[in-house]
């Protein structure tokens, strides 16, 4: 992602794949996409739904924060807690 030509970037994952949220992208967005989907192939990765978005600025937590990497997924149970 630091080879983007844009402002700030954020990548967001939920239950539909992975959104791209992208301010100030100079470059195509479908060429963004296909250059993360085939960094992911090389990598032999699993490859999502991958979404760009274009947005003003990218949103920050209530500290101020502006997080690359947000995951919206529900937790996986670990199984029951281990006693003793």
């Amino acid at each position: 992602m630091e080879r983007v030509a844009a402002t700030g970037w954020q990548l967001v994952q939920d239950n539909s794949g992975l959104t791209v949220l992208v301010s100030g992208l100079a470059s195509d967005p479908d060429a963004m996409r296909q250059a993360i989907e085939q960094a992911l192939r090389s990598r032999g990765a699993v490859v999502p739904a991958i979404r760009i978005e274009r947005v003003p600025a990218i949103p920050r937590s209530a500290s101020g924060k502006a997080p690359l990497i947000k995951r919206h997924l529900p937790r996986r149970d670990s199984g029951p807690a281990c006693s003793g």
